[in-house]
């Protein structure tokens, strides 16, 4: 199996945040019965992206827990920072550099603002992705985010583009 990378990269003036987006695609891969785990550079930023996936939704929340408190086996997202869960087949990483465990993943998931410094490590994580012999696969978002704009389930090609 090969590891599929996507890069989702905001529009400048984008509605939507780049945390809110990392929620709605751990939302979409959970409702297509995926286990994801959200890797974080740092614990602030998995403190702030595991109150957000409580709230962010009006009419629910999605069920997780952080990855260091010793999770329940089942639940379907983890958020954390430096551990590396077993049971996850989606990951989403904030992280920089690239994860070294990627490769046991199906997807690696990157949201990318348009913050100069976050899209100069950006662009250093695709190479490296690159390096690694994968081919990531990279989608604009625009400022106004359509449902249909974001895929995990089915892999689409229709929204893909090159870089």
């Amino acid at each position: 199996m090969e590891t599929r990378v996507d890069f989702y990269v905001l529009a400048e003036g984008a509605r939507l945040n780049r945390e809110r987006l990392i929620c709605r695609l751990a939302g979409k891969a959970y409702a297509h019965g995926k286990r994801v785990y959200i890797h974080t550079g740092t614990n602030e930023e998995a403190m702030r992206l595991d109150d957000l996936l409580w709230t962010f939704e009006d009419i629910g929340f999605l069920p997780h827990e952080r990855a260091e408190d010793r999770p329940n086996p089942d639940t379907p997202i983890l958020v954390g920072c430096g551990t590396e869960p077993q049971t996850a087949t989606v990951l989403i990483t904030t992280a920089h550099p690239v994860p070294a465990f990627i490769e046991r993943y199906e997807r690696v998931l990157e949201v990318v603002d348009q913050d100069p410094e976050g899209l100069k490590r950006s662009r250093q994580r695709y190479r490296d992705y690159q390096a690694r012999g994968l081919s990531p696969h990279k989608h604009d978002i625009p400022g106004a985010i359509l449902p249909q704009a974001i895929s995990i389930g089915a892999r689409r090609r229709d929204h893909d583009s090159k870089s």
